[in-house]
């Protein structure tokens, strides 16, 4: 095969494109001349975790050479603003570490002096969670507070609104309230919600009634005091839970007066534990007319 003047690099280009002109081939043999003698910069993004909205992370633009970069300053902007200047010599990649907080969501350019630019992505933080609280009455069960679901997005919980420890979402089964606080995390970038959203689970006491009673009847006699029959039973207890009834009662009639239907009032009945309050029973009785005997008199003959 016969090689032309031009060429060991010509042919060698010759070899590799075929195809090629002439021309187009001289181009490449140039180039392949020309590439050690050229400057450029490359430029890369250096983080360990994604950047993430208002983050206080630290990044670090790299600046390393392909070929011989000229000695220099670089500068490195961000959007039209210099972030950092970063000076080579000998040749020699350089780096230079600069804070991300306060970059806005989005796809941003680095550019190292008009040479060579990166795309650097700041990614959006997670809206806060959205509570969802519990307010029930005491039924004897567990509750959970929780938050409304969003795609792609977990919740970590923690005792305090800012920094504190790790929990676990707020739960309860007796009287009373306790609270954890959810914060949003991004499943695919790590990024955090701005801000921490309190989570309440709240249970108040229930009121029982009590049934089983029946008010007794009796004769005038000018008292108030009154009595009941029956076995008392709590009505209205949690799920699973038996208790028997509690307390010294006292019975009342509303009046002395001779009536039918008159209310007994009833006090003392108390409540089996603290979930509960009681309400006392209502009952009712007739007070019915006393028959009077007549003394002191004697028959005439």
């Amino acid at each position: 095969m016969k090689i032309k003047p031009y060429s060991s690099k010509f042919y060698y280009m010759k070899t590799i494109f075929p195809n090629l002109d002439k021309a187009k081939h001289l181009v490449l043999v140039a180039l392949f001349f020309l590439l050690p003698f050229m400057n450029f910069a490359q430029v890369t993004f250096n983080h360990s975790t994604p950047i993430c909205e208002g983050a206080s992370n630290s990044g670090e633009v790299t600046v390393a050479g392909l070929g011989a970069i000229v000695d220099g300053t670089y500068d490195v902007t961000w959007n039209g603003n210099v972030v950092a200047t970063i000076i080579i010599a000998s040749g020699n990649g350089v780096s230079t570490v600069f804070n991300t907080s306060g970059f806005a969501s989005g796809s941003h350019t680095f550019i190292i002096s008009g040479e060579s630019s990166v795309a650097l992505v700041v990614n959006a933080k997670p809206d806060a969670p959205v509570a969802s609280n519990v307010n029930v009455v005491y039924d004897n069960t567990i509750h959970t507070g929780s938050t409304t679901s969003v795609l792609n997005v977990d919740i970590d919980w923690y005792d305090a609104a800012i920094a504190g420890s790790a929990t676990s979402a707020p739960s309860r089964t007796i009287v009373g309230s306790n609270s954890a606080f959810a914060e949003a995390r991004n499943t695919s970038t790590g990024c955090l919600s701005a801000s921490r959203t309190e989570v309440s689970v709240t249970i108040t006491t229930k009121e029982l009634t009590i049934s089983g009673l029946t008010g007794d009847n009796k004769v005038y006699n000018g008292l108030t005091n009154a009595t009941a029959s029956g076995t008392p039973a709590y009505v209205g207890l949690g799920i699973g839970e038996v208790f028997g009834v509690t307390g010294t009662p006292t019975y009342t009639f509303a009046s002395a007066a001779v009536a039918n239907g008159i209310t007994i009032n009833t006090t003392g009945f108390t409540a089996p534990s603290a979930n509960y309050t009681v309400a006392q029973p209502t009952l009712s009785g007739n007070i019915t007319a006393k028959e009077l005997t007549i003394s002191g008199l004697t028959g005439v003959d």
